[in-house]
């Protein structure tokens, strides 16, 4: 039996492609369903379709013949038109980034296997936004919304089996389309413990760790491990939040902004293989800002503000996640120099991502990548009202929603310096991933999007 074993700090929120958007949940759904197109390596390809174009007043798609789902229904078009409605309409993100160039009413069946949407939009746009996880396919004809919720049902290569105690198992589709030979079984353990998880996997109880860049010493030079770094394009950075607190207090953010030593928190971590980051942009999509952050007022009047005020400001932190709690500890540091007092709340991955997402904290670490390849993907995730990250601070400035919405072309300074202006981020670094992985793993393929594991492609030595 071909079985991998993949341990990790944190459990998936959704097994629905809609709502999974962290990483994990993100990778389950890649190996269990399939997208009209998928970003492999550095570029676009068709994945579920056999032929695509468009005549400038819709995008015709031809979908693949004897393509399955893991209940061994056919995938047609009447799948591919109903999934694809119910994303545009429950999706807030999707539903910005096609504003207005298509409605659900353009999603029309043309025949069993050949669909059409009537849009004008240009085609490459289409293949970039279709290629997100959370259009991906699901079979809503033989099963209703909730199911999803915690099963499965694409037409991936493999398909959810079973979780409990922290175990989250995956099988392989037996009927699926592609040609490649699978593993039988995928096991993801889950455990907020990071000693725990680093015994187990140098123990040889399992095949895949997520390890801390700033512990890559323990397992370099040990026999049947490979280390090695793989680019990414993850932001890495602080979250002020506006609707908190004393965070309320523009000026303490600007102060606080501008004050911070970004270089030393960095280098307090000790990590090679990472780069500044100066704005939500990360380096690689084609765009760069030099971030201005003002003028420094007197910090003498704030430091006489901030020490009579008892209150400490809350930094949320992830436990067991080593290097945002060392970057944590040194902004609390340097915070108090100026008369700033905090206290750092470190939570399990699950409480933290609970209280990110309700604003309970003043200041939180956030590691972030987005599920679309695009600029605009990280200006709506941190700046648009209905964003990921602006949501949870409850960051709502009209006139940005609309540049993001209308914004159709690569010159996104003004939306940058606009939103920057709100002192809302401390931008840190955007970072290569670090891989940890037994010698008995072949065919490792790298997903730069979030710097994870693509489980469609793993496989093991014979």
């Amino acid at each position: 039996m071909k079985k991998i074993i993949r341990l990790q700090i944190e459990n998936p929120k959704s097994l629905d492609p809609i709502y999974g958007i962290d990483t994990v949940s993100g990778d389950i759904i890649n190996a269990c369903y399939d997208r009209l197109f998928h970003f492999e390596n550095d570029h676009f390809e068709p994945l579920l379709l056999e032929e695509y174009f468009s005549n400038g007043r819709s995008i015709y798609c031809k979908l693949k013949k004897e393509v399955l789902f893991s209940n061994n229904k056919e995938c047609t078009s009447d799948h591919v038109v109903t999934s694809l409605k119910r994303c545009i309409t429950k999706c807030e993100k999707i539903k910005t980034y096609i504003h207005e160039d298509i409605h659900t009413t353009d999603i029309q069946r043309v025949d069993s296997h050949v669909l059409k949407i009537n849009t004008k939009m240009q085609l490459k746009d289409f293949v970039k936004i279709f290629s997100s996880n959370a259009t991906s396919i699901v079979n809503l004809i033989d099963y209703n919304e909730n199911f999803f919720k915690r099963n499965t049902c694409g037409t991936g290569p493999y398909v959810f089996s079973s979780y409990k105690n922290n175990t989250l198992r995956l099988i392989k589709h037996l009927n699926w389309w592609g040609k490649e030979e699978l593993l039988d079984e995928i096991v993801i353990i889950s455990n907020y413990n990071y000693e725990i998880l680093k015994r187990m996997f140098l123990e040889g109880e399992a095949d895949i760790m997520y390890a801390l860049p700033s512990d890559v010493g323990s397992f370099i030079n040990k026999r049947n491990i490979r280390v090695e770094y793989f680019p990414s394009l993850d932001t890495c950075c602080f979250v002020l939040n506006q609707a908190s607190g004393r965070l309320r207090d523009y000026e303490l953010r600007r102060f606080i902004c501008n004050i911070v030593n970004k270089k030393e928190i960095v280098d307090s971590i000790h990590r090679e293989n990472i780069y500044d980051l100066n704005c939500v942009i990360p380096a690689g999509l084609g765009y760069s800002y030099n971030k201005c952050n003002g003028s420094i007022f007197d910090s003498g009047k704030m430091m006489c503000k901030t020490t009579n005020d008892d209150k400490p400001i809350k930094i949320l932190s992830v436990n067991g996640l080593n290097d945002a709690e060392v970057m944590c500890q040194n902004l609390k540091e340097q915070l108090y120099k100026y008369g700033i007092n905090s206290h750092i709340c470190s939570l399990d991955f699950n409480s933290y991502c609970d209280e990110f997402d309700k604003g309970k904290f003043d200041i939180a670490f956030l590691s972030w990548a987005v599920d679309i390849v695009d600029p605009i993907g990280y200006l709506y995730d941190f700046y648009h009202s209905k964003g990921e990250v602006s949501r949870a601070i409850r960051y709502n400035n009209k006139k940005i929603d609309q540049m993001i919405e209308s914004n159709k072309s690569n010159n996104f300074d003004s939306i940058i310096q606009k939103a920057e202006s709100e002192h809302l981020y401390i931008w840190l670094y955007q970072g290569n991933n670090l891989k940890i992985y037994k010698n008995r793993i072949i065919k490792l393929k790298h997903s730069l999007m979030d710097g994870d594991y693509s489980f469609r492609h793993i496989r093991v030595k014979s």
